[in-house]
C-alpha cells in the first residue's frame, strides 16, 4: 500500500460495508440457513483481507445464534437427553416462525434506523 493511500483511508467505508453484510446476511440466512456456508464466506473474505465483510457476516450469524438460542430456551420441551432436546412437530414450527419473525424485524429496525440518520 502506497503511503498516499493509508492516509486516505477512511473507516467510515467499513463501518458502512459491515452494516450493509450484516443486514444482507441476516436475509440470506432466510432463503438458506446452511452455517456452513456463511463460515465458507468467512473465510474466502478474510483471504481477500475484506474484514469489514467478515464482520458483518460474523455479527449476523452472532445475532441469529442470539435469536435461536432465546426463543429455543422460551419453547416446550418433549424430552431432554444427553443427546439433546426433543420438541413437538408443532413447537418446532411455532418456535421457527418466531424466530423468523424476530430476523426480519431486526432487518426491518436496521434499515430504519439507517434511514433515520441519513435524514
Amino acid at each position: 500500500m502506497l503511503l498516499e493511500e493509508f492516509y486516505k483511508y477512511d473507516p467510515t467505508n467499513d463501518k458502512l460495508i459491515a452494516e450493509y453484510v450484516y443486514v444482507h446476511t441476516l436475509s440470506c440466512w432466510i432463503v438458506n440457513s446452511d452455517f456452513n456456508i456463511y463460515e465458507s464466506l468467512i473465510e474466502y473474505y478474510e483471504a481477500q483481507e475484506q474484514f469489514a465483510v467478515c464482520e458483518g457476516i460474523y455479527t449476523a450469524l452472532e445475532k441469529i445464534d442470539e435469536i435461536m438460542a432465546k426463543r429455543f430456551e422460551q419453547a416446550d420441551k418433549l424430552k431432554e437427553t444427553k443427546e439433546g432436546v426433543v420438541y413437538s412437530m408443532q413447537e418446532h414450527s411455532r418456535v421457527s416462525g418466531l424466530i423468523f419473525e424476530d430476523i426480519i424485524k431486526e432487518i426491518y429496525e436496521k434499515q430504519i434506523n439507517k434511514h433515520k440518520k441519513d435524514n
